[in-house]
């Protein structure tokens, strides 16, 4: 059966490295007309759990261990509702990316 575009959009993004896409949000190498057709939330979801990995990987303090875990539980609830998934699943993923 084939995939509705939010779960192709989804399954894109799980498979795409994190390390590929820079600072500004944008994936190495795309020019801009391609990132303009992808959705915004797609966007946000995608930053957030960058900002939330990185975050993640380097801080040694609690507080902020436990507000980049919700702010990548938060990512993976965006990708969740839109890509017809079960949270947990789309975290689970998420966590097995580092850095």
């Amino acid at each position: 059966m084939p995939l509705n575009k939010p779960e192709r959009e989804f399954r894109l993004f799980c498979e795409a490295p994190l390390a590929a896409w820079s600072r500004s949000g944008k994936m190495a190498g795309v020019d801009d007309t391609a990132s303009q057709r992808e959705p915004r939330w797609l966007l946000w979801a995608r930053e957030m759990q960058a900002l939330a990995q990185t975050g993640l990987a380097f801080t040694r303090d609690q507080y902020d261990r436990d507000r980049y875990q919700r702010l990548r539980a938060l990512a993976a609830e965006i990708m969740a509702a839109h890509a017809g998934a079960e949270p947990r699943e789309v975290e689970a993923l998420f966590a097995q990316q580092t850095g």
